[in-house]
Parts: C-alpha cells; sequence; structure tokens
C-alpha cells in the first residue's frame, strides 16, 4: 500500500503522507466548531498562498459527529468536495 522506506527517506511520517479521509469525534459533548478548523475557503485559493498548508480536512470522506450538542456547523463544510456521509444524529 506505502513505501514506509520513501517516506523515511524524506523525513516524514505516514500520516503526512495520506489525506484523512474519516473523521469521527461521536460522543464529546461539542458544543462548537470552530471556522479555523473548517474555514470557508476555496481550495484552489490555497494553492495559491506559499505558506498555506491547504485544507486538513479537504481529503474527508466521512464526518461523525453524532451524539454531541452542536448549536450550529461552520460554513467550510461546504468546502469538504468529496463528502459523502455526514451524521450529525442527537
Amino acid at each position: 500500500m506505502y513505501n514506509f522506506d520513501a517516506i523515511n527517506g524524506y523525513g516524514g511520517s505516514w500520516a503526512e503522507t495520506v489525506d484523512l479521509t474519516r473523521f469521527v469525534a461521536a460522543d464529546n459533548e461539542l458544543e462548537y466548531l470552530g471556522d479555523d478548523i473548517f474555514p470557508d475557503i476555496d481550495p484552489l485559493e490555497l494553492l495559491d498562498h506559499d505558506d498555506s498548508k491547504g485544507s486538513q480536512f479537504g481529503g474527508l470522506e466521512t464526518l461523525d459527529l453524532h451524539g454531541n450538542l452542536l448549536k450550529a456547523l461552520p460554513l467550510g463544510l461546504r468546502r469538504l468536495n468529496l463528502l459523502t456521509t455526514l451524521n450529525l444524529v442527537n
């Protein structure tokens, strides 16, 4: 799947080499997700900034936030173009 020898040769780690595709933060009593976590910025605009690391969650396909106390969602969720599953139950 991944060539770990090649990853280590560049001083990086496996987690820095692949996109996060599934994020589960269920049952944590979260009330708020900041706009800094899911910024409402077009991913193509981030490519123009040299100091930008890109969208850290841009590869998400599944986001599970069930069982939290969320009162609102960040507008930046709309920028998750690969997101196919969003669980906000309870």
